[in-house]
């Protein structure tokens, strides 16, 4: 748990006065002409460069700034009801060595330190630009090739270190399933129909799904399984609307691994695409999909997205 107060302190001149911007603004959707303004008459917030501002007099990085258009899959803010926020930020380039990259380099010094660097997403390139300034953060830890950046509360009191998504998520659901509510049975509702309507529903009926199993050969793409009855069409990034349902944001799972992947219990290593499950599962049947090569379709346009199933493993804390 740190202050803002304590980690401002760690700050000073332009990288102060510049977190004094992010914070004034914070929650505000700004144009890119007036935070290129600022940083002319004033000091500079941002590089239109790179992402990641670290001046080269400093040791430590400034702001991060994530494009409509980045070459990265970076995630969504994650935002709690304490009013502070987790926002995974990919680092510069793709080396297993992110300290080769002088902007990487300054946001682990700002790591070590307890320094903290100002956010900003961009969400509308036309008629012009325009940035959402999320606030003033601290960065965490580098998990994978993602810097963990964990944002104050707008009262500035704490950044609380939060569990991992996928882990939250099951504690809620075990919270929740335990949970005893009396049983009161409609009075003319088909339970058989009911539950039919909740398979389809679950399995993803619709182009969605008959596009996965023609090019997964109706097959699951993790167990082999050639059941079309126990296949799901399951989404890497969850159902958020329409442009969700692209097939290479798909897998087709057999139901009971849907789940697991669902809960963050099973992912996928981008790099050899091999299955990685929760140390949860070793003790159990499906400790022998460790390792197990992820089934793809043939076609490269079919494929599952990597950046899709790097954002899913890094949410699952695999």
């Amino acid at each position: 748990m740190t202050a803002l107060k304590d980690a401002l302190e760690k700050t000073s001149g332009d990288h102060r006065q510049a977190l004094e911007w992010f914070l004034e603004h914070a929650g505000q959707s700004v144009r890119w002409a007036a935070i290129q303004g600022y940083s002319k008459a004033t000091v500079r917030l941002v590089t239109q460069a790179k992402g990641i501002y670290k001046p080269r007099d400093s040791d430590h990085a400034v702001s991060v700034r994530e494009t409509i258009s980045s070459n990265y899959y970076d995630n969504a803010v994650e935002r709690h009801e304490d009013g502070t926020w987790l926002y995974p930020y990919h680092q510069e380039g793709h080396s297993k060595k992110p300290e080769d990259q002088y902007t990487n380099k300054g946001l682990l010094q700002c790591m070590k330190d307890g320094v903290p660097i100002g956010v900003l997403i961009q969400s509308a390139t036309e008629p012009e630009s325009v940035y959402d300034v999320i606030g003033v953060g601290l960065v965490s830890e580098l998990v994978g090739s993602y810097f963990i950046i964990e944002g104050f509360s707008s009262d500035g009191k704490a950044v609380n270190k939060k569990l991992s998504s996928a882990k939250n998520l099951r504690s809620n659901l075990e919270a929740q399933s335990e949970t005893e509510l009396p049983f009161d049975p409609p009075a003319q509702t088909d339970p058989r129909a009911r539950k039919m309507a909740l398979v389809y529903a679950r399995q993803g009926q619709g182009k969605f799904r008959r596009d996965l199993l023609r090019a997964y050969h109706s097959r699951c793409a993790i167990t082999d399984c050639d059941a079309t009855e126990a296949l799901d069409a399951a989404h890497i990034i969850p159902y958020k609307g329409p442009a969700f349902n692209h097939i290479t944001n798909g897998l087709l799972l057999r139901a009971d691994v849907h789940n697991l992947f669902d809960l963050g219990l099973i992912a996928v290593d981008t790099e050899t695409l091999q299955i990685v499950i929760s140390t949860a599962l070793y003790t159990t049947q499906y400790a022998l999909l460790e390792g197990r090569k992820l089934h793809v379709p043939d076609e490269e346009k079919d494929r599952p997205s990597r950046k899709a199933l790097a954002s899913h493993r890094l949410w699952s804390g695999l």
